[in-house]
């Protein structure tokens, strides 16, 4: 019995051992090929995907094998998906997941190694969404991203992501290729990196609404599954009781305030842990209640989320964190139940390579559908196949600003359901007068898409054809889809070269905006400027009444001087 015993406690004792998560490394690789003029490539890893427990800070690039560069850029996106909209990488790969490399320092027709610096790694306030894409915090205004001081992690690889797309602008007379392999650390068994400690610690468990102890300069995490139907949104508040060190009883949380969050943070994730540089959205402190909270909106099962407690301070905290859930009422959806199916708007897709329609016609403001005043509102499009579209393919969603003193709105997609912020399979966001996404469809499905921007900025919106009204308005060139002139056959198809017009005409100089029938100064005076301008008119008025009476009384005083 002893015996058994013993060998029950050394079997036991390994087991514990080979179960703690523990540090290794390993390469994920892929082979990259571009037509001659230029190219899209999207490529699966041929070894491993990323894992979970990712030590960012350990992450080194090596280009190598590149046969026939032109002097010029390539794009690269780590991203869980193949069918990320490949237009505009720069703007709509996940932050610290695209990977921007010159290969001109390699001589056309050899082979040579590049290792990518880590300022190649392009960061920004972007974070992978629920599903494939961005989510673009600098578009909503009530977003906040915080980084964190104390690491040096400027770049952040998906966990999941197993693909490659990277875009290569080339004008060679022959393909070019080239070998990207990814070498880092990870902690295994489902493991968490802490940027903050510098270790790696266990799975976290699931959240439950009670209080708990944050250490000192630490992370502590959890889980939060909603399998909640209908539309509704969750809460999470954090509120702080104070320093664990200090030997204090518990506050109550009235008596609770800012400056009680020095140094503590809440971050939210729905895709993985968070550590502060990959933070999907960032909790902010309601100075009303004094509690640091954050709102997801949801339309069905809200999932998976990530929630990471981030206390930089020497000394631990006596934290409070909840959720609460608030379900909307009968067929109202969206941010504060505002939305009804009768507000949705008809988005019609035709099987024509060119979409011509009048901009005074077509031109809608965000926020016409419901009656509100937030800074950042949302106008949602139900798609509609029309009989002559092809049964699956490619669609084109585009959006696209009517004033040049603003960028297009954003454009949220998703199948089957509404999408919110915090819920889509889509978000194309860029820094210009055109967003495109380009996704794959079935005429079988149902796709809903939600256009983001700010409250009154005008926009037009339209699906399947590429550009609109023939960029034969001031345009250098005509629309190109997929490398040619724009047809049928085409417009539907998957986008395999940069050579591609992405919703927006070439416009010649002095024209900008989707169709190019804005010029440079088409500005429209913000209201703000012309307030200005009456202020220093009356300003110049006041001046040149006011000096010469001043003048006046002056000589009258001196002549009254002189008479005495």
């Amino acid at each position: 019995m002893k015996l058994f015993l013993s060998v029950f406690l050394v079997c036991f004792l390994v087991a514990c051992i080979s179960a703690a998560t523990t540090i290794k490394s390993q390469t994920s690789t892929v082979n990259c090929f571009f037509d001659a003029d230029g190219g899209i490539c999207r490529k699966k890893f041929k070894d491993n995907a990323i894992p979970v427990g990712i030590i960012n800070s350990s992450i080194n690039v090596t280009i190598s094998d590149v046969i026939n560069p032109d002097k010029t850029t390539v794009y690269i996106c780590v991203t869980p998906s193949e069918n990320m909209s490949p237009n505009n990488l720069q703007d709509n790969c996940p932050a610290g997941s695209l990977i921007e490399q010159s290969v001109s320092e390699v001589a056309n027709k050899t082979t040579a190694n590049i290792d990518v610096e880590k300022k190649s790694f392009l960061g920004g306030s972007r974070f992978i969404g629920t599903h494939f894409n961005t989510k673009a915090l600098n578009q909503f205004a009530e977003f906040e991203q915080v980084l964190s001081d104390d690491s040096d992690e400027d770049y952040f690889l998906v966990p999941g992501s197993d693909f490659i797309v990277a875009s290569l602008k080339d004008i060679m007379d022959e393909p070019s290729s080239m070998t990207i392999a990814i070498e880092y650390n990870y902690c295994t068994e489902q493991g968490v990196w802490d940027n903050v400690s510098g270790s790696c610690i266990e799975t976290p468990g699931n959240l439950v609404n009670g209080n708990f102890t944050a250490n000192a300069n630490s992370w502590t995490y959890y889980t939060f599954n909603d399998q909640t139907d209908g539309a509704h949104s969750i809460t999470f508040g954090l509120t702080t009781y104070g320093q664990e060190s200090s030997g204090d009883s518990p506050k109550d949380k009235s008596s609770s305030s800012s400056s009680d969050f020095k140094n503590i943070n809440l971050f939210l994730s729905d895709v993985t842990f968070p550590n502060g540089v990959n933070t999907g959205v960032y909790a902010t402190i309601n100075v009303e209640d004094n509690v640091m909270n954050y709102t997801i909106y949801c339309q069905g099962e809200c999932g998976m989320w990530y929630l990471g407690v981030r206390n930089t301070n020497d000394d631990a905290y006596k934290l409070d964190l909840t959720h609460t859930k608030n379900s909307c009422k009968g067929n109202n959806f969206g941010e504060n139940c505002a939305y009804i199916p009768a507000n949705v708007t008809t988005l019609n897709i035709n099987n024509s390579p060119n979409n011509t329609f009048d901009r005074s016609d077509n031109t809608q403001k965000i926020g016409y559908q419901v009656a509100g005043d937030d800074e950042v509102i949302m106008d949602y499009y139900k798609v509609k196949f029309n009989n002559n579209v092809p049964a699956n393919g490619y669609l084109r969603i585009t959006t696209a600003s009517t004033k040049t003193k603003y960028n297009a709105p954003s454009i949220l997609i998703r199948a089957g359901n509404y999408p919110t912020r915090d819920q889509y399979n889509y978000n194309v966001t860029s820094n210009d007068f055109v967003n495109q996404a380009i996704i794959p469809f079935n005429i079988n499905e149902e796709y809903y898409v939600a256009v983001v921007g700010k409250n009154g900025n005008s926009y037009v919106i339209w699906g399947g054809a590429n550009c609109a009204n023939l960029c034969d308005h001031h345009s250098d060139n005509p629309c190109m889809c997929n490398g040619g002139n724009c047809t049928k056959n085409n417009v539907f198809a998957e986008v395999q070269t940069v050579n591609d017009s992405f919703g927006a005409c070439d416009c010649k100089k002095k024209y900008e905006l989707y169709d190019c029938s804005g010029e440079e100064d088409d500005s429209s005076f913000d209201s703000i400027y012309i307030v200005l301008i009456a202020i220093g008119g009356a300003i110049i008025l006041a001046v040149a009444i006011g000096v010469p009476v001043y003048c006046y009384i002056q000589n009258r005083r001196r002549s009254k001087y002189e008479r005495v």
